[in-house]
């Protein structure tokens, strides 16, 4: 449970949150995700947010070098109207797919590529968007 600051009379946002991991064989595992709770998007005016996240990720070892990984998520949240002001109540749904190689040069060091599609809706068309993000790096561990 968090208690925001900075809102009108300061509020509580009771959450609840888990996580489910199933390993399936060495070094590739299924995990699910599920978060339900009340949050404080807009501290200016004091606006609520109702949220909804589920999710699942597919981790996959294909050998000791190379190892995919697949993301399904999806978001709902209904936010409040509030009083005195011009925005009026909505909802949005996020949907987000993820998915990435990474590539074990050597034990400590390795290269990722990923791809990411997000799509938003809502009832406010102005917020609605597609984003689509691919990324490149390394990592070293020391």
């Amino acid at each position: 449970m968090q208690t925001q600051q900075g809102t009108p009379g300061n509020a509580t946002s009771p959450y609840a949150e888990a996580t489910l991991t199933y390993l399936y064989r060495r070094s590739s595992s299924v995990q699910g995700y599920l978060h339900y709770g009340f949050e404080y998007e807009n501290l200016a005016l004091g606006q609520s947010d109702r949220a909804l996240r589920t999710g699942i990720t597919f981790n996959h070892s294909f050998n000791a070098k190379l190892t995919a990984t697949l993301g399904l998520f999806y978001e709902h949240d209904n936010f409040s109207a509030v009083i005195g002001s011009p925005t009026s109540a909505y909802t949005e749904d996020t949907f987000n797919v993820t998915t990435g190689l990474s590539f074990a040069v050597t034990p400590k060091f390795s290269l990722q590529l990923n791809y990411t599609r997000t799509s938003l809706l809502s009832d406010q068309p102005a917020l609605e968007y597609d984003r689509d993000l691919v990324s490149v790096g390394g990592s070293y561990l020391f």
